[in-house]
């Protein structure tokens, strides 16, 4: 191995390393990618993700665009051929979240929603079953939703487009989510614009009513005719694409050079149908891919023309590939469309930076903030006292008021929460004493026991009892407060004037009174002064 393969490949497994540790629990390491095929053949991808829910697809999404590695999303694998050294990188298969099925009950608009992971054959049968008409072709593609969408999938006459309208599809790369009209997706035969990245969540197809006897038995003659010229067993169905308009089937151009029952090692072209490749079991997929290459190369040598693969090969040399065929596999995100060759087509367009489903709330992300505001923001919000919530929570219609908020002036009605506009706020900051959005909303008392003296504490008396009915119905009690006990605050809202019962206030009605009306101590002093002068004038004369 060369120098620089060796520095490739060791750049590749610590991508890959690095990737596997972002994704955590989630991933699981090479894991056999044969039974996700119907090659039955192929090699281990290095890491493997079944997304069980849209929360798994944004963590994947996440992980990639810190530590990009090729990516390989897996449907029913009807259409892919794995190495037999297996794919490195990241194979990506949905989980049942993606298999549901939204039929509409007649006379309704007949429009069916179905999940990207819902096999071809159970949608055409439960949109038969239901009395639509125009899916009975998909009972005989072995494929999901998601890879026929990928590929435009079709036979007896129909495919994909026919009766596409809407398809809903996450990018791994930019972590959205669109609904893309299926004239954006560049459907062509046996073809798109898209790429690994583009998970398809679900598609909307437009059906029409019609008569569920006569559907159920379009299908049985599909399924009839399958069986008679299809052969089963290990293979993905139709291995190279027919040629243009009038040029004949493939299969038809591979029987003229009698090559049905060509084998190399495990794999031979079908006795059945000439354009199908049969694998034995515990076969090898180098030998599908030999078999391929020899086919492609007696037609081209013999009959002038340029078979193209339908197969994907994954885990091939792009050499390997290219000559059996196949288009380079775009296993790396970002990769440009072979079939555009790198212009900008209306699915790029779609999921542009600003681009996204109208549908669903944009969620934006704030850049972290630098170490000196997230310090100013902690001192900012640093808790004065003990918060305690009451054990006995009492309903009241009066909004939690703080008495540093409350003047003798301030009745305009606006609650002391209220603010005006949006606030942001800074995730960084850790409140741990504020209690989340989904616990149930009841007054924050702030508990200043430890500043009272100690013949302030007596429990029982009148005063406590009035102040804790307090606590449990909408006032906040100040511990910065000039009187240190709770029961002696100043609350200048004369309708809980009967929660202050405290004899105290009334030796204090003056200072009070000069601190209520802003006198400078000074200018008192002076006012006293001028006032004793006078007194003793008077009484001197």
């Amino acid at each position: 191995m060369a120098a620089d393969d060796t520095d490739d490949y060791t750049r590749r497994t610590r991508a890959i390393d690095r990737l596997g540790i972002l994704l955590g629990a989630r991933v699981r390491r090479d894991v056999d990618l044969a039974p996700y095929t119907t090659y039955k053949v192929g090699g281990p991808a290095s890491l493997l993700v079944t997304a069980r829910t849209i929360d798994d697809l944004h963590a994947v999404s996440s992980a990639l665009r810190e530590q990009q590695v090729p990516l390989l999303v897996i449907g029913r694998g009807s259409n892919l051929l794995v190495s037999d050294d297996g794919f490195e990188g990241l194979a990506l298969v949905l989980g049942e979240f993606a298999e549901d099925i939204v039929l509409p009950q007649a006379p309704a608009v007949p429009r069916v929603v179905a999940g990207g992971a819902v096999p071809l054959p159970v949608l055409a049968r439960q949109c038969a079953a239901r009395g639509l008409t125009g899916f009975e072709w998909g009972v005989g593609v072995p494929g999901s939703v998601g890879g026929a969408v990928r590929m435009n999938a079709g036979g007896h006459g129909s495919d994909m487009a026919s009766s596409l309208e809407v398809v809903k599809i996450f990018h791994l790369g930019k972590g959205i989510v669109a609904n893309v009209k299926a004239s954006d997706l560049g459907l062509r035969f046996r073809g798109s614009d898209l790429g690994p990245e583009h998970v398809v969540l679900s598609a909307t197809f437009a059906l029409s009513w019609g008569d569920k006897t006569a559907s159920e038995a379009e299908m049985a003659e599909i399924v009839r005719w399958r069986r008679e010229h299809q052969p089963g067993g290990q293979n993905a169905g139709s291995v190279f694409v027919n040629p243009e308009p009038g040029g004949g089937s493939s299969g038809a151009i591979i029987d003229r050079l009698g090559l049905r029952g060509f084998r190399i090692g495990t794999a031979e072209v079908s006795t059945k149908h000439a354009n199908f490749i049969q694998c034995d079991p515990d076969g090898s997929a180098d030998d599908v891919v030999a078999v391929m290459t020899h086919v492609r190369g007696r037609v081209r040598d013999e009959l002038g023309i340029d078979l193209r693969s339908e197969v994907r090969l994954v885990g091939f040399t792009s050499t390997t590939a290219e000559a059996a065929g196949a288009t380079p596999d775009r296993a790396q995100l970002g990769a440009q469309s072979g079939a555009q060759h790198g212009a900008t087509t209306a699915l790029d367009r779609v999921f542009g930076p600003l681009a996204g489903d109208e549908t669903l709330s944009v969620v934006t992300i704030a850049p972290p903030l630098p170490d000196d505001a997230v310090a100013e923001l902690a001192e900012l919000f640093a808790p004065t006292g003990e918060i305690v919530r009451p054990t006995v929570e009492t309903a009241t219609a009066t909004p939690a008021t703080d008495t540093r908020a409350t003047t003798s002036g301030a009745t305009s009605g606006t609650a002391s929460g209220a603010t005006s506009g949006d606030t942001p706020v800074a995730p960084v900051v850790d409140i741990t004493a504020v209690t989340t959005a989904s616990a149930p909303r009841s007054p924050v008392v702030i508990d200043d026991t430890a500043l009272r003296l100690p013949h302030e504490r007596t429990e029982g008396s009148a005063a406590i009892t009035a102040v804790d009915e307090a606590r449990s119905g909408s006032i906040t009690i100040d511990p910065t407060s000039p009187f240190a006990d709770p029961r002696t605050g100043v609350v200048d809202d004369e309708s809980l004037a009967a929660v202050i019962v405290d004899d105290r206030l009334t030796r204090r009605r003056l200072p009070r009174w000069l601190r209520l009306r802003r006198v400078s101590p000074l200018v008192a002093l002076g006012v006293v002064i001028v006032l004793l002068s006078l007194t003793l004038v008077v009484l001197a004369s």
